[in-house]
């Protein structure tokens, strides 16, 4: 990808990344253990109006997420009509052993 980027992780365990990542805690929003550990209720953080005092425009990606190609197209697309990127991508639900998983690909 080229152009000015940061790769940040939110985690529950800042431990061992590389130089080149970032890593920041999940911030608290008051979750109960249940539903820290069930369910996709610690993500909602990334919403919070100042996430870890960061700026700009942010991609979150899923930990099981894997990119496999230049980002640098879309992330333009992006920046100049945010819909038009999406409207790019497809989305993918697949079941794997009874448990939902996703998929989403970028058409460039």
């Amino acid at each position: 990808m080229t152009g000015d980027f940061r790769f940040m992780c939110l985690t529950d365990d800042d431990s061992g990344f590389v130089g080149e990542i970032e890593s920041f805690l999940i911030p608290d929003i008051g979750c109960s253990s249940q539903m820290w550990h069930h369910g996709p209720w610690p993500k909602m953080g990334v919403f919070l109006a100042d996430l870890h005092g960061l700026t700009g425009m942010p991609l979150f990606v899923d930990r099981n997420s894997f990119i496999c190609c230049d980002l640098t197209q879309f992330v333009e697309r992006f920046q100049a009509e945010p819909q038009a990127a999406f409207d790019a991508t497809e989305f993918e639900q697949v079941w794997v052993e009874k448990h939902a998983s996703s998929m989403e690909y970028w058409l460039g």
